[in-house]
This record gives structure tokens, C-alpha cells and sequence, in this order.
């Protein structure tokens, strides 16, 4: 779900996250120490 660039960024693969994610979706926005991820439920 996370991917490092060559700069050593971090980016999503998708941007979407499926249900079987969630829960380490979840875990790298808490991990996250600039609090620049964040997730956001989105109508289908």
C-alpha cells in the first residue's frame, strides 16, 4: 500500500484502500509523524 520513491518519499500505490487494509491503512496514518496521511471515507 505504501511504496518509497527514489528520494526516499512516500507514496500511495492506489488510492484507494480495500477493506483487507483498513487496518494497516489506519496503522500508518497513527504512524505517521508529520500527520501527512491521513484517510478519508469516499461514496462509491
Amino acid at each position: 500500500m505504501f511504496k518509497l520513491d527514489e528520494d526516499g518519499l512516500v507514496y500511495f500505490e492506489d488510492d484507494k484502500v480495500t477493506p483487507e487494509l483498513e487496518e494497516s491503512a489506519r496503522e500508518g496514518v497513527e504512524a505517521c509523524p508529520a500527520e501527512a496521511i491521513w484517510l478519508e471515507e469516499i461514496e462509491d
